[in-house]
């Protein structure tokens, strides 16, 4: 059985701390996870796979499950060396799905299949989204009421 825990991480700096400073809690105020990150930096600053956490970090990120730090680097920071390498920012929708087929352009074979199946449904019409009766969306359709826009000096009435 292969193990969770990959064989760099076992040589990471943090393996040996006795204190998760790169999780903090969800209920840390702001100054408490700023103060948390900064001393987990120092961690990163001499680890020696600090460039294989922050991969895993970017991977993470993909898959939309990632929270505090990893190589040295929040999530923010993580997004931002995401976008600058050319790698996606956010969660990527997985292979065999029509989301992958519509939004990454992608023409695998099972994401083809997920489309057509959908495809398939919809014009039977039990495919999702679920089709909506038309007493449901006819008050989308009202104009909107004619509301007044503060403007810096003056005051106008939307179009």
């Amino acid at each position: 059985m292969p193990s969770l825990i990959e064989d760099w991480e076992t040589r990471a700096a943090c393996a040996r701390s006795l204190t998760d400073y790169w999780h903090p809690d969800e209920d840390a105020t702001a100054a408490q996870r700023s103060a948390s990150f900064a001393i987990a930096r120092q961690w990163c600053l001499r680890c020696p796979v600090q460039t294989e956490c922050a991969r895993k970090g970017i991977v993470l990120l993909n898959e939309g499950s990632v929270e505090g730090m990893y190589g040295g680097m929040t999530p923010p920071e993580l997004r931002e060396l995401a976008r600058k390498i050319g790698r996606s920012s956010r969660k990527v929708a997985a292979h065999g799905s029509r989301t992958c087929y519509v939004n990454n352009f992608c023409r695998r074979p099972e994401c083809k299949a997920a489309n057509a199946r959908y495809e398939a449904d919809r014009r039977r019409g039990t495919g999702e989204p679920a089709m909506r009766a038309e007493a449901d969306w006819r008050p989308l359709l009202a104009p909107l009421p004619r509301m007044p826009v503060r403007m810096p000096g003056r005051l106008r009435l939307a179009a």
